[in-house]
């Protein structure tokens, strides 16, 4: 066997997440009491009721989705709507030793009983023709209380497909023409035991395993809360497909539309984004402040060319303090120990407009030093600087406003009594509303940090993306690719024309990635001629496929060990995976990846080395082989957003210091995404001639970058 421990086989997404702390506090309890319970002379009915309430205390005792009880001849089974998704098999603590699986020996009474059940209940009989019957059992747990041993029901499928299983189990339950003695289950587990014996049937089968007298309960610590992830219906059923990182965050959403001064509307089967009706309007929203200054300074009549410069502007604002939310937690999460006195988006910092455009163009516009001395706030001083055109001042801000001319003293109605913000009276400025609102959610959880309470719910660069998308298709509604389909569509074609790439070169015939691993080439041409694909979305709305390509490349180099260091000389020792359409990144020891300043106010070696390294193949990637067009300038400023922040994450101290040293600037990509009229849109698709006409010239246009 290959024993696993939970945090072995959890997802990189769920274990890079934080948790509530009353749901660690409430398992933590709840196992205390079983642990308490379980008395080795207590019989098997006893202990599998103490299991029961266990079950139903950390998440399964909601009768409508999930429940826990007897099934047919299994001891127990957890049930989510009322069909058995985890098979459990029980035994008494003290007197079953002999039949009670170790981590030694898998081949004993226990594990053969569990896989009849599971045999039973996962296959049948169609005209004397075995077929699966059944595919939503996902776990097989064995446990006499203090131990427990969980195998992927995957895992137990593949032994239950040996076509000598097959035969034993088909003898016991369907054979017309079996013995009596073929029929019984002693028989069954008897012959099943000796094929196991002289097999390698469960050779490497991989098993979690785990003893709750050997937790500690007395604080929060890392195997605690991986114990509790583990045992949630998240893991245990795998309902990590319902955590889509392309999922709009309705909660965060909806608040912020009402800070703007926004509000959805169901027009047939589109939702369209528009400014509230006069009726509910408030001065204190965004978009209110905005228009009542254009109104004021400027003669624009048409309430539609209003509505549209205050809703541009307004996105170019959000923008750059939801960039900033991004750059403040990074600057939190680095930190050996969490210090509050990093978070330069508080409101007592943050006092009023003009402050934040300070903060624009003064100070991340600058380099520190004698170009910030006019900046009277320390906190300030110290940030830094960002080679970025998100903090220049846009064509808009140059011609109308920039941030600085909002008034500061109007204030709006806290959206609705279940808001994220804390209570401060019934309104609040709105500066103020829109900083308590943004720092009631975590944009980038310090990893040391496992635990959070409240709202503090995280939002990432996905979660944003969909939400100006969103805003952007005010006028048409807009419509969302799933992450499970960018994540198909680009790995599906990116990989296919790599491994024509290798083909060409090398005249190979190769027909996946996996072959090209395991044949020899130079890792320097290996990475030129992954480098010299180009991709372009000409319609790229929020960057998503964009983003999960510039992921899939990086995963791609890292498949084929050739992941080099910033000066492209020496192969880094990390290994990155996809999930959930968000890249993570192990260290030569398998563990998550963490670039995080020791005490001593220093990066490991390696921790710089592998920053370093993803940080220059993703920006050499984004100059050079991502490419994007949009009608809509607001799509365009967003994409870049998202390749910012995708840069951001991996932005590094030069000198190695934290405190001291200089964060690596962006660069300019602001070449690559570009703002474009596309000719296709004003023609019918139906017309053949003219479409297929018109895509030949555009698609000449853009020979240099699709390829």
């Amino acid at each position: 066997m290959k024993i696993k421990s939970p945090k072995d086989v959890l997802d990189s997404h769920y274990l890079n997440e934080t948790e509530q702390e009353k749901d660690i506090n409430d398992f933590k309890e709840a196992l205390k009491k079983f642990i308490k319970q379980t008395k080795p002379d207590k019989d098997e009915e006893r202990n599998k009721t103490y299991i029961t309430q266990f079950l139903r205390e950390i998440g399964y005792g909601d009768d409508n989705k999930y429940e826990v009880n007897t099934f047919e001849r299994v001891d127990l089974a957890i049930y989510k709507y009322r069909t058995p998704e985890v098979i459990i098999e029980v035994k008494r603590p003290k007197g079953n030793e002999s039949q009670m699986v170790t981590t030694n020996d898998l081949n004993k009474m226990a594990f053969h009983e569990a896989l009849l059940y599971f045999m039973r209940r996962t296959y049948g009989e169609d005209n004397n023709k075995k077929r699966k019957k059944n595919t939503y059992v996902k776990q097989v747990i064995i446990t006499n209380n203090i131990e427990w041993f969980i195998i992927d029901a995957e895992e137990i499928d593949r032994i239950a497909k040996d076509r000598y299983i097959q035969e034993q189990y088909y003898n016991i339950d369907y054979k017309p023409t079996a013995t009596d003695s073929d029929k019984t289950t002693p028989n069954f587990y008897k012959k099943v035991s000796d094929y196991f014996e002289n097999s390698d049937v469960l050779k490497n089968v991989k098993v979690v395993h785990v003893k709750f007298d050997n937790i500690i309960l007395e604080n929060e610590n890392d195997e605690l809360i991986n114990l509790y992830r583990f045992f949630t219906p998240r893991h245990l059923l795998k309902e990590y497909g319902e955590n889509d990182s392309n999922t709009l965050n309705k909660t965060f959403y909806y608040e912020l539309l009402h800070i703007l001064g926004l509000k959805e509307k169901s027009d047939e089967s589109k939702t369209l984004i528009q400014r509230k009706p006069k009726a509910e309007r408030e001065y204190g929203t965004l978009l209110e402040n905005t228009i009542l200054k254009l109104q004021t300074e400027h003669d624009i009549g048409n309430e539609n060319e209003l509505f549209k410069i205050a809703l541009e502007l307004n996105i170019t604002w959000l923008n750059r303090i939801l960039f900033l939310k991004l750059l403040e937690a990074k600057l939190v999460s680095t930190q050996y120990e969490k210090n509050e006195d990093y978070k330069f988006l508080s409101t007592d910092v943050v006092t009023d407009f003009d402050i934040l455009n300070t903060l624009f163009f003064e100070v991340l516009a600058k380099r520190r030093g004698e170009e910030r001395k006019s900046v009277s706030i320390e906190i300030f001083k110290e940030l830094p600087y960002l080679n970025s055109s998100l903090f220049e001042p846009t064509e808009l801000e140059k011609k109308y406003l920039r941030i600085s001319n909002l008034k500061d003293n109007l204030t709006l109605k806290i959206y609705s009594p279940k808001s994220v913000v804390e209570k401060q009276g019934n309104n609040l400025s709105t500066l103020n509303y829109l900083l308590r609102f943004l720092n009631s959610y975590d944009f980038g959880s310090d990893e040391k940090v496992k635990l959070k309470d409240g709202h503090n719910t995280l939002i990432n660069s996905a979660v944003l993306g969909l939400i100006f998308e969103k805003i952007n298709g005010y006028k048409e509604g807009s419509f969302f690719t799933p992450s499970f389909i960018t994540m198909y569509m680009t790995k599906q074609s990116i990989r296919k024309k790599v491994v024509d790439k290798f083909n060409q070169k090398y005249q190979w015939r190769c027909k996946s990635i996996i072959e090209i691993k395991n044949k020899d080439f130079d890792i320097y041409e290996a990475n030129e001629l992954i480098n010299s694909i180009t991709i372009c979305d000409p319609a790229v709305g929020s960057g998503h496929f964009l983003v999960s390509a510039l992921n899939e490349i990086l995963v791609i180099k890292s498949e084929l060990k050739i992941l080099l260091d910033k000066n492209y000389k020496v192969r880094i020792k990390a290994s990155l995976i996809i999930k959930n359409d968000e890249l993570y990144i192990k260290n030569s020891f398998g563990d998550n990846f963490k670039y995080k300043v020791s005490k001593e106010g220093n990066f490991s070696l390696e921790a710089q080395e592998i920053q370093e390294a993803i940080f220059h193949d993703k920006q050499r990637i984004i100059e050079n082989q991502l490419f994007g067009v949009d009608i809509n300038k607001n799509s365009v400023q967003i994409t870049r957003l998202r390749l910012w922040i995708e840069l951001l994450k991996h932005s590094y101290y030069k000198d190695g210091k934290y405190k001291y040293g200089e964060l690596e600037t962006l660069p300019n990509i602001d070449i690559n995404i570009k703002c474009g009229n596309s000719l296709i849109s004003k023609y019918s698709l139906k017309d053949n001639k003219t479409t297929n006409k018109i895509l030949k010239d555009q698609l000449s246009d853009y020979k240099k970058y699709v390829t």
